[in-house]
């Protein structure tokens, strides 16, 4: 279930629809991931999430690679 932050909503959906990818930051356990999720899956079209860890460049696009 998801309720409230429209207005974020909202934001992100107006970038997806200009720019068509999004890069989000900010303190940890605010809600980030799950408002991406919600606006991508909101958005009906296909997407690729991939959440960035501190790692090395290799590790980075292996990690990207297996999805």
């Amino acid at each position: 279930m998801f309720i409230g932050r429209q207005r974020e909503l909202k934001v992100l959906e107006g970038f997806l629809n200009d720019k068509g990818a999004l890069l989000v930051y900010g303190l940890r356990r605010i809600g980030k991931t799950t408002l991406i999720k919600k606006a991508l899956s909101d958005s009906g079209r296909p997407f690729v999430y991939c959440e960035c860890q501190k790692a090395s460049e290799a590790t980075t696009v292996s990690l990207f690679v297996d999805l």
